[in-house]
């Protein structure tokens, strides 16, 4: 974790969160994309201007372990397209060669992800223990 950017972001899901197994070793994987705008107060317009949305590709994985699927589990049932969500995490930057052109981007390998009450209610359900 030493050359790792910790990022939060602040969004809305642009659609569902995936849930995805790869074979062999039952490592599930979530994955989502967090739409973020930032807003301005603009002097000129005398009003509030929206500025250039950031889509950031975010993953969960839970590296095998089977109280980790069950986590993933439950947070692809219970976050759906359009939630406002927080997620913190490290930013990594991917890189592809195809045909000779390198591609890059970035992701958000996410450590936590909750519910942003800013827009509306959020319930927390307490699980009680004997």
């Amino acid at each position: 974790m030493s050359n790792e950017i910790p990022l939060t972001i602040v969004g809305n899901l642009t659609k569902d969160p995936e849930l995805r197994y790869r074979p062999g070793g039952g490592e599930a994987v979530l994955s989502f994309t967090v739409a973020s705008t930032p807003r301005y107060y603009s002097k000129a317009e005398r009003d509030y201007v929206d500025g250039e949305t950031t889509f950031m590709p975010c993953w969960l994985n839970s590296r095998g372990s089977e109280a980790a699927n069950g986590y993933l589990e439950r947070l692809s049932e219970t976050f759906k397209k359009g939630d406002h969500v927080i997620a913190v995490g490290e930013l990594i930057t991917k890189t592809k060669d195809t045909d000779g052109q390198t591609q890059r981007w970035n992701e958000l390998k996410v450590r936590e992800i909750g519910a942003s009450p800013r827009f509306r209610t959020v319930t927390i359900d307490r699980e009680t223990t004997n």
